[in-house]
């Protein structure tokens, strides 16, 4: 009698374990699931918002200028020279 209790007792442990896991894998993917989409509405909202500076640019017909070889050497050396 007293063993079958220990292996009913057994049983009953492994049972609450394996519901216990099963639980806690629920839940981690619940936490990835909610992470990823508060990722996925972090990245669109960057998104939307560094996009609007260039809109407001445009729109104003401001371009960026032109730089022909002789500027970009020259911008280049100019870099170079205040490099430590």
């Amino acid at each position: 009698m007293l063993e079958e209790a220990r292996r009913d007792a057994e049983l009953t442990k492994g049972k609450i374990v394996a519901e216990a896991r099963q639980a806690a894998g629920d839940e981690r993917h619940r936490a990835v699931r909610e992470i990823e989409l508060a990722k996925n509405a972090a990245v669109q909202d960057l998104a939307v918002t560094s996009a609007q500076p260039g809109d407001r640019l445009g729109a104003q017909g401001r371009e960026r200028p032109a730089y022909g070889p002789t500027t970009k050497r020259g911008l280049s050396k100019e870099a170079l020279s205040s490099w430590p």
